[in-house]
């Protein structure tokens, strides 16, 4: 493959020879039929190899559609031929170099560095062969950037490690090449395989249509998505860097999920995206165990995924897939979140020793091939047997095919009788639940007790997508009993009265995740309309008293911004505001606004979710302190005093508060910053005004390159404004109005 790019003139000129087998149970050579996106084919020759190092040309006929297919026919009838047929297939094509952020595409940005862009000729560069992969993992650029930091890991055949970024921003790149040198490790150490190729370059890209991708050897990131500031004048928030963490791990992960055991069709999709996803989480609780990343999960990615997987519009995590709108669609909450769920399900049921040792056996044994997930269900089903983790009746493919062929996920419902619990199940549904819908589920189900409050999450029942109910005897009619422990199922509970009086009264007594899980259960569940608000409202309560609980706080927040939205323009606001204002004092007045000294990645992060809750229900307090803060950073602008964690508050508060002076300044302030993740908290920040006509010049700005608001930042900058209850609207309206033009000028990337 050879791909020799023009700058001058926006062009990109290639060739590339195929070597081509036949199957030899198929007689004759059928069309060759190739994907192609954006390109025009100038020429095609197809070589017979006659004898081992002679060929021939063919007679051929070609056709192509530049945005999807060449068809190549051979003239030559090989259909008496009953041994393998080898073809060469040479394709000479070009390019266009777009600015839509996929294929080849240019990106314009500024160096402080010396150019020799106008110099004559051009220099070759040749790569080393690569290992056998898909094609999608290829992946070339030429640029400007610097090498800010290069390693080679210390044991043999380590890989080269090294960071490519713009000039003035190398001094952000120390983080993500340190924590790769940490996180690489791990996983060799995890999978029991080495990284199969010499170099690992990591690439911070001005312009990128994801957050990163996973080029075997060659990883792109968003800039945001890559550079931490350590600097004390420009560092990141908290939440930014276990973002950055958690995009590098996830990546690494795609080496070996994804690059060296590769999904056989889209369908499957999740199979390298849930698995890359879950890691990372596993990755970050080794190399940062103070983040607590493990029970982050239950937390984060479980209410990803729910939200989207209770929409009527949601889909299997395994289908067909038939067209590239098809494969945009997949790259989705299902795939990524709950796909990783179920893997961390699976986890759960199987145990830690039986997953990693099928998880080992699984990429042994389908290296440098292509996997389908009954291939997963089977290595699965087979350790867990060898590990007696299995019932000898039960297979894997019998419980996973029940989540990963049918949309959605069930709620179990908890009814005492006597000293049983009987529990059923039915589909949890937004925006209600509909009688008509029959799915059911193979549930692994474990429970604590207050006479046996012990966690262990492998399940003591199974409930079957065939049972109607099951029932759990010797339940003393006067205890509490708690269902999922550690929320590892991938499912909601329903408790009865009496259960969520007993759960309510020792709330305090509680695994931490399961408060979380009680709180965000009752919230989604009233949502729904399964349950009342008062239930909800009943668990609020009791987490205000338990202020430092970071999870059960966490898990309220989404909850707490839905319900936000549906209020804010209705008289019912002023009470709910009030009455969140309850909970949420006892917790801002013990805290504080101002951020304490040594205090730890959690609590940081914990801080900040209660002082934004502060704000955003109005506390006095809070408003004047962030207003303050930004005054201040106006009068001296070289001088921003406000701390990184709570940015993001300060800045909205301001805007939302404020006129067109702090708006301008925001704006200003972003076109002048040279940190990635600052400018992304400023452009969240500038869609919080209450102005109408500011938020459509915002929205419009998005459209216009002089604006300094760079393509992969126009949704981001939507969604700013779509959030705000000012906003929305005309958020609606812009796009309606303007559907060719944004078309037109994003392309059809995914951030459209």
């Amino acid at each position: 493959l050879i791909i020799e790019p023009n700058f001058n003139k926006s062009i990109n000129n290639g060739s590339v020879w195929i070597d081509v087998t036949s199957d030899p149970k198929v007689y004759g050579i059928q069309p060759i039929i190739l994907d192609i996106h954006q390109i025009e084919v100038q020429d095609v020759r197809v070589l017979e190899y006659t004898e081992p190092n002679t060929t021939s040309q063919l007679d051929i006929e070609f056709k192509s559609d530049s945005n999807s297919t060449l068809w190549i026919y051979i003239k030559k009838d090989f259909r008496k031929h009953s041994s393998s047929i080898r073809l060469k297939v040479f394709v000479e094509f070009i390019s266009q170099l777009s600015d839509t952020l996929q294929g080849f595409y240019r990106v314009n940005y500024n160096t402080s560095g010396e150019s020799d862009q106008h110099r004559p000729g051009y220099v070759q560069e040749d790569f080393h062969v690569t290992p056998k992969m898909s094609t999608y993992l290829v992946a070339f650029i030429v640029s400007d950037l610097v090498q800010s930091n290069s390693t080679t890991l210390n044991h043999d055949e380590a890989p080269r490690i090294r960071v490519w970024s713009r000039p003035e921003m190398s001094d952000m790149t120390g983080y993500v090449h340190k924590l790769s040198t940490e996180i690489l490790p791990f996983f060799e150490d995890y999978f029991n395989i080495k990284f199969k190729l010499p170099k690992i370059d990591l690439v911070a890209v001005p312009d990128f249509g994801f957050s990163a991708m996973e080029n075997w050897g060659l990883i792109f990131f968003r800039e945001s998505a890559m550079l931490v500031p350590e600097d004390k004048e420009r560092r990141s928030s908290a939440e930014h860097t276990e973002h950055v963490a958690r995009i590098l791990a996830h990546e690494l992960a795609h080496q070996w999920f994804g690059n060296l055991v590769t999904p056989k069709w889209w369908s499957d999709l999740w199979l390298k995206e849930g698995f890359a996803n879950y890691m990372s989480y596993l990755a970050l609780d080794s190399v940062e165990p103070s983040w607590r990343s493990r029970d982050n999960f239950a937390v984060n990615e479980l209410q990803h995924a729910m939200d989207k997987d209770a929409d009527t519009t949601s889909h299997p995590i395994s289908f067909e897939v038939s067209t590239p709108s098809d494969i945009r669609r997949i790259f989705d909450p299902i795939s990524y979140s709950k796909g990783a769920a179920l893997i961390r399900m699976m986890n759960s049921f199987l145990g830690e020793e039986a997953f990693v040792y099928a998880v080992r056996s699984y990429l042994k044994k389908f290296e440098y091939k292509n996997a389908v997930q009954n291939d997963l269900w089977k290595t699965m089903s087979d350790i867990g047997h060898m590990h007696n983790v299995l019932p000898p009746h039960l297979q894997v493919k019998d419980i996973m095919d029940t989540w990963t062929l049918q949309a959605g996920y069930p709620i179990l419902n908890v009814t005492r009788r006597n000293n049983t619990i009987v529990i059923t199940q039915q589909r949890y549904m937004l925006p209600k639940a509909k009688a008509e819908d029959k799915s059911r589920w193979y549930i692994p189900i474990s429970y604590i007790t207050q006479s046996k409050p012990a966690i262990n999450e492998t399940p003591t029942y199974w409930m079957t997508d065939r049972d109607d109910q099951i029932v759990i005897p010797e339940i003393h009619p006067e205890e509490w009993v708690c269902l999922n422990v550690n929320r590892t199922g991938y499912y909601r509970v329903q408790y009865d009265y009496v259960t969520l009086s007993l759960l309510s009264r020792n709330y305090q007594d509680l695994p931490e995740i399961n408060k979380a899980q009680l709180i965000d259960d009752a919230l989604n569940l009233a949502r729904a309309e399964y349950v009342t608000y008062d239930i909800a409202l009943t668990f609020l309560l009791r987490m205000s008293q338990h202020f430092t609980d970071v999870l059960p706080w966490a898990a309220a927040t989404r909850g707490l911004e839905y319900i936000t939205d549906m209020l804010i323009r209705e008289p019912a606001f002023n009470l709910f505001r009030a009455t969140m204002l309850h909970c949420v004092l006892p917790a801002y007045n013990s805290l504080g606004f101002d951020e304490q000294e040594n205090e730890t990645h959690v609590q940081l992060l914990h801080r900040a979710r209660i002082v934004k809750l502060a704000c955003t229900f109005g506390h006095d307090r809070c408003t004047n302190r962030a207003q303050y803060l930004f005054r201040e950073w106006i009068r001296v602008p070289k001088v921003n005093n406000i701390k990184p964690n709570l940015k993001s508050t300060v800045y909205c508060v301001a805007l939302r508060e404020g006129g067109v002076a702090e708006w301008k300044f925001a704006y200003k302030q972003y076109l002048e910053t040279t940190s990635a993740s600052e400018k992304e908290v400023l452009l969240n920040a500038l869609g919080c005004t209450r102005d109408p006509s500011l938020l459509s010049k915002y929205l419009n700005m998005t459209l216009y390159p002089e604006y300094g608001i760079r393509k992969q930042d126009g949704a981001r900058a939507f969604s700013a404004v779509a959030s705000n209850s000012v906003g929305f609207e005309i958020a609606f309206d812009f796009l309606q109005s303007n559907i060719e033009q944004i078309s037109k000028y994003f392309g059809d990337g995914f951030s459209v």
